[in-house]
């Protein structure tokens, strides 16, 4: 490979990308090794070495040819240009990928300062913690309600009461449910109880099993309207918010607790039996609230919109709304990875700046680590990532490689589900030891229905608020919808999973199936492109 290919291929990543790798790099690797054995020079020495390489290429772009050049040919020598140009934007990317690793550690770092609890007390003489709710007390499957809490004070068992700090995930009796999803997130409570028993029984420990609960404080104005809000929308869809009770009793609605969790994220009221379907389908994504369930939601605002106000206003108006959904509904991690990419992009719009996914993907990840540093450790936080990173990547060179072979209405979205698939199956091999490829096929007519089942869910929360003759037909339609949506679930779920019992392999096969895809891929494009070459 020639000179000149080689520098095209490495400078191919742009300086925002190149932040990224070295946050995720930091974060996922540099990151852990520091804080398990609390030495940190490891990353002072990668520091040092990628700041005197990037001074080196600095120093070599700005010599003079005659020491540069001083035993190449005329012909290399002309080159010279190309070279120093080459060597500054090493230099270039090589302080930017330096960059990304000082977020990495420092988000990483800040992460494990929120997630490591200061009682104040050794955690056997704690019996109640006062603490700030942070999220939305939800019910879980044994009945028990759940929240995460910001500590403030604990009490020990003599009496004391002491200041502390942290984040705590609490486990509420039942009985108290109903009064904390009252007044929700924001709101300063009491709870007695114990921490639960750990491997290591230190200060470290992260879950409080509760007695009871008292709620000392309600949420601010800002947090009651957004619970009242809440409240009164799982009203509507939970038949709790029909004008006639007597003639519909509450909760006969049974596609209302789909409606909540797809656009509210709130599955209390979805049918476990249904989730557990999803879950054996290989669809379990799809209650996940994402970017598919944002883009839906905008783009009816956008076509609503676009005609009267014009691109830039109604880009503008929809990002207000994005923000306001996602305070409504609450930072999940895949959502505020979507709502972030929609902000950046609307701003692409309206300074008309070059728009392309993959860095705005990029852009996203740093300014999520940098807003909510503990976002990172999740799950779901590295799923959504990883699977839009294949869509983006893999499915557009599936899709590519598939066009005319496969029909486009069929070709995209399969193509999507496969890079999806293949980016996610190391991690997914990983924490679940388990994969159900019947997703893939499954996804393909699940989204379409489950699009349509949100459309018509969010016609009739209008048409509920705005009293239309309407609502009795969409009732019908989507009873209809989520018969289809659950019988679609129940004949995947009985696909046989693939189980793992030896997850190693797997994991780095999954590591190596997205690079082996890709270059097969661009392989059979250029081997199409020159057979059409040869055939004109």
């Amino acid at each position: 490979m020639s000179y000149k290919k080689c520098m095209d291929k490495l400078f191919s990543l742009n300086t925002i990308l190149c932040a990224a790798l070295g946050a995720v790099f930091s974060y996922y690797g540099i990151a852990p090794l520091i804080l398990k054995y609390h030495d940190i020079r490891l990353f002072f020495v990668i520091f040092i070495l990628l700041s005197g390489l990037s001074a080196l290429c600095k120093t070599l772009s700005t010599l003079p040819d005659s020491l540069l050049f001083s035993r190449l040919n005329a012909r290399e020598i002309s080159h010279s240009d190309e070279f120093r140009y080459q060597t500054k934007r090493l230099s270039l990317f090589l302080v930017f990928f330096t960059g990304g690793l000082l977020i990495g550690i420092s988000t990483r770092g800040e992460a494990f300062r929120e997630g490591r609890i200061s009682a104040g007390l050794p955690v056997q003489e704690i019996t109640g913690i006062t603490g700030v709710l942070l999220e939305d007390p939800r019910t879980s499957s044994t009945g028990r309600g759940m929240g995460l809490m910001r500590l403030t004070h604990s009490a020990g068992k003599d009496g004391s009461r002491v200041s502390s700090k942290g984040k705590i995930l609490v486990f509420f009796p039942e009985g108290s449910i109903p009064r904390l999803k009252e007044f929700g997130r924001g709101s300063t409570i009491y709870v007695d109880g114990n921490f639960v028993e750990s491997k290591k029984n230190t200060a470290e420990t992260s879950i409080f099993r509760a007695g009871s609960s008292h709620i000392i404080k309600g949420p601010s104005k800002l947090d009651r309207i957004r619970t009242h809000t809440r409240l009164a929308l799982i009203g509507v869809f939970s038949g709790e918010g029909d004008a006639d009770k007597k003639a519909r009793p509450a909760g006969n609605k049974a596609w209302g607790g789909l409606a909540l969790a797809l656009l509210l994220g709130i599955r209390d009221n979805l049918d476990s039996k249904l989730a557990a379907q999803y879950q054996n389908a290989g669809c379990s994504y799809i209650l996940a609230l994402s970017g598919m369930h944002l883009a839906i939601i905008s783009s009816i605002i956008t076509f609503l919109l676009k005609k009267p106000l014009g691109l830039k206003i109604s880009t503008v108006v929809c990002a207000v709304f994005t923000i306001l959904y996602v305070t409504l509904v609450g930072a999940q991690p895949s959502l505020v990875r979507s709502a972030l990419m929609y902000l950046i992009g609307a701003l692409t719009i309206l300074f008309s700046w070059r728009k392309d996914a993959v860095r705005l993907l990029a852009v996203s990840f740093i300014v999520q680590l940098v807003i909510d540093s503990s976002s990172g450790e999740s799950i779901s936080f590295i799923l959504s990532y990883l699977a839009l990173l294949g869509i983006l990547v893999l499915g557009q060179r599936i899709a590519e490689l598939s066009r005319g072979i496969i029909p486009t209405f069929l070709s995209e979205p399969l193509s999507a589900s496969l890079g999806a698939f293949f980016a996610t199956i190391s991690i997914t091999e990983y924490f679940f030891a388990s994969l159900r490829p019947i997703g893939i096929i499954a996804g393909l007519v699940m989204v379409p229905l489950t699009t349509v089942f949100m459309i018509a869910s969010i016609i009739y929360l209008a048409a509920f608020f705005f009293p239309v003759p309407i609502t009795a037909p969409l009732e019908t339609c989507l009873s209809l919808l989520y018969k289809a949506l659950e019988k679609t679930a129940y004949l995947a779920g009985k696909a046989p999973e693939l189980t793992i019992i030896d997850p190693s392999f797997f994991i780095v096969l999954g590591i190596i199936m997205p690079f082996v895809l890709l270059s097969v891929c661009r392989h059979r494009l250029k081997l199409r492109q020159k057979i059409r070459r040869i055939s004109v």
